[in-house]
C-alpha cells in the first residue's frame, strides 16, 4: 500500500474521530405549547391573616429578647397605652432616655408597624408572657394589686407614686389562664365609675 493509498484510508477515521471529539453546542429548545385548558394558580397574597395565636406567639417571643428595662418600657408604651411622662416617672429614668428606649425597641421589634396586641391566648404564651414582664415591671417599682376586672379577675399596675398606669385581666378555664387582656388606666377608670366606653 503506498503512502498515499494509506493516508486515503486513514483520513476518514480522523474526520470521525475529530468530529465526535468537538463539543457541540446545544440545539435550541422550542417553548412548550401553552395548555388552554391549564389555569395557573393565583398569587399568593403578600401578608395573610394573622391568627391570635400567630400574633401572640410573635409578642412573646419579641418580649423573651429584650432587656428588663426595655421590656418594662414596652408593657407600659404598647400593653398599657402610658404616655412619655407616665413611662418615665414609672421607670425611674428622663423622658430623654426612655424616649431613646422605645426608638431602640421600635427599630429593632418593629413594633412602630403594627398594633401591639390587646390580648395574648394560649396558656403555655400567657405564662411565658407572664414570666417576661413582672419581674421588669417590679425591678422598677411597679406593683400589682390584685382586682377584679368587668372581664374577668386580674391585677392593677401603679407606680411607685401610687399612679394607677392600667390593668389586666384574666381569662380562666379549667384552672388554668386561657386569654391575658390589657387595659390601659383609662378604661380602667371608665369601669369603676361606670362611664360608657
Amino acid at each position: 500500500m503506498s503512502h498515499n493509498e494509506e493516508s486515503e484510508a486513514v483520513r476518514p477515521r480522523k474526520a470521525t474521530r475529530t468530529a465526535w471529539e468537538t463539543p457541540r453546542a446545544p440545539k435550541p429548545r422550542r417553548p412548550p405549547r401553552p395548555d388552554p385548558e391549564f389555569t395557573p394558580p393565583a398569587e399568593p397574597p403578600d401578608s395573610r391573616p394573622e391568627t391570635p395565636d400567630h400574633v401572640s406567639t410573635a409578642a412573646v417571643l419579641l418580649l423573651e429578647r429584650l432587656s428588663s428595662l426595655e421590656r418594662a418600657v414596652l408593657v407600659l408604651r404598647e400593653m398599657l397605652g402610658c404616655d412619655m411622662a407616665a413611662i418615665a416617672a414609672a421607670v425611674g429614668q428622663p423622658e430623654v432616655v426612655c424616649r431613646q428606649l422605645a426608638a431602640t425597641i421600635t427599630a429593632r421589634t418593629n413594633t412602630g408597624t403594627r398594633a401591639w396586641p390587646r390580648f395574648i391566648t394560649g396558656a403555655n404564651r400567657v405564662a411565658r408572657l407572664l414570666a417576661a414582664v413582672v419581674p421588669a415591671l417590679v425591678s422598677v417599682g411597679v406593683t400589682m394589686r390584685p382586682t377584679d376586672t368587668a372581664a374577668g379577675p386580674g391585677a392593677l399596675f401603679h407606680d411607685r407614686h401610687g399612679t394607677l398606669l392600667g390593668a389586666l385581666a384574666l381569662d380562666i378555664a379549667d384552672d388554668r389562664v386561657r386569654t391575658i387582656h390589657w387595659l390601659p388606666a383609662t378604661a380602667v377608670v371608665r369601669e369603676e365609675t361606670g362611664e360608657p366606653t
